[in-house]
């Protein structure tokens, strides 16, 4: 691997890999300060939620025991008025104007009169009263009491020009079979009879005030009907007066939970009902569930009851209701998770429920949870990208940075190879005051300095060679005797010497041997040995 490239890596390793680590760091945390901001919100929210849903219970209850209070009064009143009529009925007075729920199927009544009843096709009169005779009962047997009870006709007509959004019928069933309801109208069966109606049997059978659910005979709605038993003074029961209130209005005006959501239930309970584990079960009395039109007007409403896999928490909600007290539980109810706020009814064995689904309470909670992961997120986008900019930038400089770095190094090398292939003109241009600038002076330096011994090196082998040829080339030839000569210097020349003079030509039998050593070595050695060489000879 070439050193720019082992450079180039380490200086990415060394900026690239702390870089992100750090980038990575700060977007796991900008990610979990985020998922902890968007719990704390949604926790917050559904804290607020969850109060704003017990209060609400709260205002619902404190208005329905105003309501249920006037109720209650008008009933007493009505009551009253009903006695007294009975008790000074006049057979001689004048008949007044008494239609006949006949007279109204009939259209007898001027339409100009009628008003639509909502959610049925029933239309009645707020100026007239209407009678209805019970099988059996005769129009002249029951004409005395029909002049009586026409006189609660100014009564209705104050009582529902007040409150005319809570009430859609009133009505006195007597002993006799008599029926009387105001606002007038028709649409009653041929064989109804007040007296076999859960309201007349359950109001004359206890005493105050009585509660039923059940489907109103002449618009077939499911309708809150309140009793009350007409008694005299030794207990006899005259009749029974009452009310309808239809579910769609049962407290509804004041219901600020719609607010919220059409998923969140409304329901008003009743605390009376012994449970199978001899505790009260919270019986559903009220809620828009009822309200619907139904064909069988002598069926009896199933009245639904609020029930829980969650059996300690529902308990505990019942005991709360038990002692009066309000709040809030977390509980599955019709296979959600639901919170469950309550409140009491004052001076009622009633309590008023909301059942509310957490994701739609939680909703806010989790648009301002996404919110913030949205800005979380974007937040660690924007650090990924910056993350990205700075390892391309640091790729970059760093590309850079071992260009400038090897660029002296790569052009020492090139010199290097240009001057080991004899080019001594080879030189490197120095770049800056660092080692790699010194290292390019000297490389500068060494080219002459390498010339300079080269010369040598030649004139040295030259003496050398030179040196040799003034040795002998081969030993002289002597009968019966092999001589031989060898020199060897440690340095190209030296002040060794040998030599075979023959100063007696015609003497092949004998051989002058001349040995000598110059005190020292190279060349100055040699020419020592070259002058005694010349003297010898």
């Amino acid at each position: 691997m070439r050193i720019r490239t082992k450079l180039l890596c380490f200086l990415l390793a060394v900026v690239i890999i702390p870089l992100c680590a750090l980038g990575l760091y700060s977007w796991s945390r900008t990610s979990e300060l985020g998922r902890e901001l968007a719990r704390g919100a949604a926790k917050a929210l559904e804290a607020n939620a969850a109060g704003e849903l017990v209060q609400t219970a709260e205002m619902f209850g404190e208005h329905c025991a105003d309501t249920l209070d006037l109720l209650e009064t008008s009933l007493a009143l009505t009551v009253d008025a009903a006695k007294q009529l009975l008790d000074v009925q006049s057979p001689t007075s004048p008949p007044p104007l008494m239609p006949m729920d006949i007279d109204f199927d009939a259209g007898a009544v001027t339409d100009a009169v009628l008003t639509p009843i909502g959610g049925s096709d029933v239309n009645a009169s707020y100026d007239h009263m209407v009678f209805h005779l019970a099988p059996g009962l005769t129009r002249q047997a029951a004409l005395p009491e029909m002049r009586a009870m026409s006189g609660l006709t100014p009564f209705y007509r104050t009582l529902f020009a007040n409150h005319k959004n809570l009430m859609q019928f009133g009505y006195v069933g007597l002993a006799s079979g008599l029926h009387c309801a105001y606002p007038g109208h028709g649409g009653y069966p041929v064989d109804y009879d007040p007296r076999r109606r859960p309201w007349y049997q359950n109001a004359a059978a206890k005493p105050g005030v009585t509660w039923d659910i059940m489907t109103d005979a002449a618009t077939r709605q499911v309708v809150a009907s309140m009793a009350l038993a007409l008694r005299t003074d030794s207990g006899r029961v005259l009749g029974v007066a009452g009310l309808d209130i239809p579910m769609a209005r049962l407290f509804l005006q004041s219901d600020l939970s719609r607010a919220w959501s059409d998923k969140i239930r409304s329901m008003v309970v009743s605390l009376g009902t012994q449970g199978t584990a001899g505790k009260p079960d919270l019986v559903i009395v009220a809620c828009r569930d009822y309200a619907q039109t139904s064909r069988d007007w002598t069926a009896p409403v199933e009245l639904e009851r609020i029930e829980s896999p969650d059996t300690a928490i529902l308990a505990e909600v019942t005991h709360e209701l038990a002692a009066g007290r309000s709040g809030v539980r977390r509980l599955s109810y019709r296979g959600e998770d639901t919170l469950l706020a309550f409140a009491p009814v004052a001076r009622k064995r009633l309590a008023v429920v909301l059942a509310a689904p957490r994701e739609v309470v939680v909703a806010s909670a989790r648009q301002a949870e996404a919110r913030v992961m949205a800005s979380t997120s974007g937040l660690a986008g924007q650090i990924g990208l910056f993350l990205a900019g700075a390892v391309a930038l640091v790729a970059l400089l760093a590309v850079t940075a071992s260009k400038t770095v090897t660029r002296p190094v790569r052009e020492l090398a090139e010199a290097a190879r240009k001057l080991a292939s004899g080019d001594f003109s080879a030189r490197v241009t120095p770049y800056g005051r660092d080692e790699l600038a010194e290292m390019a002076a000297s490389f500068n330096d060494m080219a002459p300095q390498l010339v300079e011994r080269m010369k040598l090196k030649n004139d040295m082998a030259l003496a050398m060679e030179v040196q040799q040829h003034l040795l002998p080339g081969r030993p002289p030839a002597m009968e019966g005797m092999d001589i031989s000569a060898l020199s060897l210097y440690c340095d190209e020349t030296g002040g060794d010497y040998f030599d075979f003079l023959e100063f007696a030509q015609d003497d092949a039998s004998h051989a002058d041997i001349v040995i000598g050593d110059v005190t020292g070595h190279g060349v100055s050695a040699a020419l020592f040995m070259a002058t005694g060489r010349a003297l010898l000879r």
